[in-house]
């Protein structure tokens, strides 16, 4: 089969991986510690957006409240909650076969960019991808348009052909449209089919035989 798209950047949270169990607990760490209750409702909407957006619009909280929170979060979070996360199934295969034909691949995540190659590294994912593009170091509201735009503007992507970006987050649309190349979003991890649908998307993959299905021709 051949290549819809040369060059492929993928989400990470909600898209190669399912990070849910690893971000709760450490978010139940950092609140528990703050004497706050963690909202139950609450952990599904944290994943994909940068954590301090999520604990200011779902907490409230703010200045030297929210810096603590995000200290204690990390302290947790680098030793044990990185670890508890697992790939979607199908990921695997996908990503050796789209490599096998010549894609270039790469992450474009808000994760930081150490963090993700650990992750991608404890599943082998990382023999697929060429890079991981992430913020600056600290960066709590970084913008993946501007990843993206960063990642485009470099080799081997610049004029490689035709680029899309695979994402679970309405954030994930925007930013590939921001930057005039496709978006797949993916409805397996964390987002909302409406609201992706809503975003501009281009394709919506219920799966990854999905992505399969619109990633080769």
């Amino acid at each position: 089969m051949a290549l819809r798209y040369r060059s492929i950047f993928w989400d990470l949270d909600g898209t190669l991986t399912d990070p849910r169990e690893g971000i709760e607990r450490s978010v139940r760490f950092a609140l528990g510690r703050l004497g706050i209750a963690a909202r139950d409702d609450a952990f599904g909407r944290m994943i994909g957006p940068p954590l301090a957006r999520s604990l200011r619009e779902l907490y409230g909280l703010h200045g030297d409240v929210l810096a603590t929170a995000l200290a204690l979060y990390r302290e947790r979070y680098s030793v044990v909650g990185w670890r508890e996360n697992r790939p979607y199934p199908g990921i695997a295969p996908l990503l050796a076969d789209l490599a096998a034909a010549g894609a270039r691949m790469a992450v474009a995540t808000l994760k930081p960019a150490a963090m993700a190659r650990r992750i991608l590294a404890q599943f082998s994912l990382d023999r697929y991808l060429e890079t991981v593009y992430a913020p600056a170091p600290f960066d709590e509201d970084a913008d993946k348009g501007a990843i993206l735009a960063d990642a485009l503007s470099q080799s081997p992507w610049h004029g490689s052909g035709p680029a899309v970006m695979v994402g679970d987050h309405p954030g994930d649309v925007d930013a590939a449209l921001r930057v005039g190349i496709d978006a797949v979003g993916v409805l397996y991890g964390y987002g909302n089919e409406a609201t992706l649908r809503t975003s501009g998307a281009t394709y919506l993959a219920a799966g990854p035989a999905d992505l399969r299905t619109m990633l080769f021709r």
